[in-house]
């Protein structure tokens, strides 16, 4: 008995320090997908070519914090307990950046935001699946299935096709970026 009261609050000081992580990662994935259709809103008067595509696309990907909200709530914690990382602030400025000066450069940077196709599980539901909550990773599930049924992972390509051909100089500059 003495062991596994010792146990059980060891797992429990652990488990606290879990969810604390994950929340902080959950405040990231939040403030992205809040912010993520203001900062591509440039893109529409500056890739003028794909305007109707990058509309569609935006409009998709309105709403999409609330299944971050969702995430919170399950876990029992608080959003604004936790900071948005410089580093967070960072991408969503330099993304709302790259739309207003290059739309190959945007067309890219897409990439780190939808990223490739995953078979299975989110990689954070996955992880949060293994927690004594493991119905908190839903919001994640939801978010995840709406980007693989409307293949978020192809915007990037598809915004490429309607690119004309690039220089090499702008090719390397995009690359510079990353």
């Amino acid at each position: 008995p003495l062991a596994v009261r010792h146990f059980y609050r060891r797992y429990k000081r652990y488990e606290e320090q879990f969810f604390q992580a994950i929340g902080w990662v959950l405040k990231q994935s939040w403030y992205v997908t809040t912010e993520s259709c203001h900062s591509m809103e440039p893109a529409l008067t500056h890739f003028e070519k794909a305007k109707e595509y990058l509309h569609h696309y935006i409009c998709d990907e309105a709403g999409h914090y609330k299944f971050m909200e969702q995430v919170f709530q399950e876990i029992g914690l608080k959003k604004e307990d936790f900071t948005v990382g410089d580093a967070t602030k960072w991408l969503l400025a330099s993304h709302k950046r790259t739309a207003t000066l290059s739309p190959l450069a945007f067309s890219a940077m897409l990439n780190i935001f939808e990223a490739a196709y995953y078979e299975g599980l989110d990689p954070i539901s996955r992880v949060v699946k293994m927690s004594s909550k493991p119905h908190a990773a839903q919001g994640y599930d939801l978010h995840y299935k709406i980007n693989q049924e409307h293949r978020h992972c192809d915007v990037p390509v598809v915004l490429a096709s309607y690119l004309a051909p690039q220089s090499l100089s702008h090719a390397l500059l995009t690359l510079c970026l990353f």
